[in-house]
């Protein structure tokens, strides 16, 4: 009975420890593919955890993955439920932004999650017109 009290303790303690959180990004911008010599038609926007959940293995931290058309104005809203056992998990949280298109070199940008304005529960990321350099 000792053994089983024991049991429950160290599981509750590791409960208390480990806190859920859901994180939901609204991303804005533009892709500038004008730069291009062949024209560019689509581009993929990947949002992806870099230091927010602490337990998922690197292969499963994709949040998002959106084609949208190149050279319009978009928006991209994506829900992500992460977990984390620091003390301060928003303070060191990134995200990561990768924008790909076919002949074009990739663009990453990290941010952390503790700097981005909010508005209506949603962490706001606005990337403005984001040129790519292309073939």
């Amino acid at each position: 009975m000792r053994s089983l009290a024991y049991v429950i303790v160290l599981l509750l303690s590791g409960c208390a420890t480990h806190r859920d959180f859901l994180s939901t990004f609204r991303v804005t911008g533009t892709i500038d593919t004008n730069s291009a010599t062949s024209p560019v038609s689509e581009v993929e926007v990947i949002l992806v955890d870099l230091l927010m959940d602490d337990s998922r293995p690197e292969s499963a931290r994709q949040i998002s993955r959106s084609l949208l058309a190149a050279n319009e104005r978009f928006t991209i809203v994506s829900s992500y439920h992460w977990g984390s056992s620091r003390s301060d998990p928003h303070g060191s949280a990134i995200l990561g932004l990768r924008v790909v298109a076919v002949g074009c070199s990739p663009v990453e940008r990290r941010v952390r999650i503790a700097q981005l304005p909010r508005e209506q529960r949603q962490v706001l990321v606005e990337l403005g017109m984001t040129p790519l350099q292309c073939k």
